[in-house]
């Protein structure tokens, strides 16, 4: 108390006596504006994410984009694999034969035509800096379909009917190192939301697709 009374000196009221530090207008304004401060910096601090849920969330978001993904991912093995058996001169007679019917499905399975690859545009992402990192890996994950992937099985189908056509193989291997390097873009940000979250999240589920030969 006698340290309050050496900062805060009483002064005489009106009747001559000294007023407690505490009644003092100066004294008050600055109690106020101190409590001010104190409420706003509380009311800033950011709210503790609940890990359990955020854990969940995180899980239920990645087996969404997975689901999404697994007929384009399908159809790309097999589209790159069909490729690989031309190249390589171990194509069959009857495989040749299917390849444009098939490609020509594979090709749509990576496209908005596709409903479920549609549906990645629906996907819930939360709005905790875990979920940030999921949105990111997600818009990587639909660049690899929809554009990488795509155009790389569009190349393949024109190299299947010509391999000759030098754009063509230009185009694929283009396409490839875009879907290495998106593919491992959507990697990092789910290793990001693994940090933050202090687990081991599972994968999107991207393939890593051998180089073309060209």
């Amino acid at each position: 108390m006698s340290d309050q009374l050496a900062r805060f000196p009483a002064a005489p009221s009106s009747d001559g006596r000294a007023q407690p530090w505490y009644l003092r207008r100066g004294s008050l304004v600055a109690a106020a504006i101190v409590a001010i401060v104190v409420v706003t910096v509380i009311t800033d601090l950011p709210a503790p994410d609940n890990r359990a849920s955020d854990i969940a969330a995180a899980k239920t978001v990645i087996g969404q984009i997975s689901t999404d993904l697994a007929p384009c991912t399908n159809a790309t093995g097999e589209a790159f694999q069909l490729y690989s058996f031309q190249t390589a001169g171990t194509i069959t007679s009857s495989q040749r034969a299917s390849a444009p019917g098939w490609l020509s499905q594979d090709v749509v399975a990576c496209s908005f035509a596709n409903a479920q690859v549609f549906d990645l545009s629906n996907v819930d992402i939360p709005g905790t800096a875990s979920g940030k990192q999921l949105g990111v890996a997600l818009s990587w994950a639909t660049q690899w379909a929809t554009s990488d992937a795509l155009d790389a099985m569009s190349a393949i189908e024109t190299l299947m009917a010509d391999p000759t056509k030098a754009t063509a193989r230009t185009t694929l291997l283009t396409q490839w190192r875009l879907m290495v390097a998106h593919r491992e873009d959507a990697d990092r940000s789910i290793e990001t939301a693994s940090t933050l979250l202090s687990i081991s999240l599972p994968s999107l589920g991207l393939p890593s697709i051998p180089e073309p030969a060209t």
